[in-house]
């Protein structure tokens, strides 16, 4: 059992081995062994390294979803699956389910997604998936998203 009291006065007090008290989750291993710590950041709901998110490549850009769980992983979102959307996007969006909107945020700025982009999940059904899952966070990835182009490539405008 692991009884955690912060702020001195008793103000939060958990008693579950696995618990959160002001963003900060507290995991207990087994009896004689190790306590870890890890703080869930920016007002998220989960660590990083726990938030199930899938990168689901709807450009036409080989490998763009590969890519994108690698940059989710070096920032430490290691629950990430790569997968190809059912059909193609013309723009980016992050999909949260209710109460992972600040999760989203996190992974949009990691990915250099604007806020603009996050969009509240629709019915799992109208997102361009073969299946969601337990997923808290969904990146479908459109030709837009910051890591599409290839390396070294520049982007051109033609004014009109």
């Amino acid at each position: 059992m692991l009884l955690i009291v912060k702020g001195g006065g008793g103000e939060a007090v958990a008693s579950d081995p696995n618990s959160e008290i002001d963003g900060t989750t507290t995991t207990a291993a087994g009896a004689g062994g190790a306590t870890t710590t890890q703080a869930a950041t920016n007002g998220t709901t989960v660590p990083p390294a726990q938030l199930a998110i899938i990168a689901a490549n709807g450009s036409g850009i080989t490998g763009l979803a590969g890519k994108t769980k690698t940059q989710l992983g070096d920032a430490g979102y290691t629950a990430v699956i790569a997968t190809d959307a059912t059909t193609d996007v013309p723009t980016s969006i992050v999909f949260f389910v209710p109460g992972f909107d600040k999760d989203a945020e996190a992974v949009a700025a990691v990915l250099g997604m604007p806020a603009a982009r996050l969009a509240q999940m629709p019915d799992p059904s109208q997102v361009p998936v073969s299946a969601v899952g337990d997923v808290k966070v969904g990146v479908v990835l459109g030709p837009d998203a910051p890591n599409a182009a290839a390396p070294g490539a520049t982007a051109t405008t033609v004014a009109p």
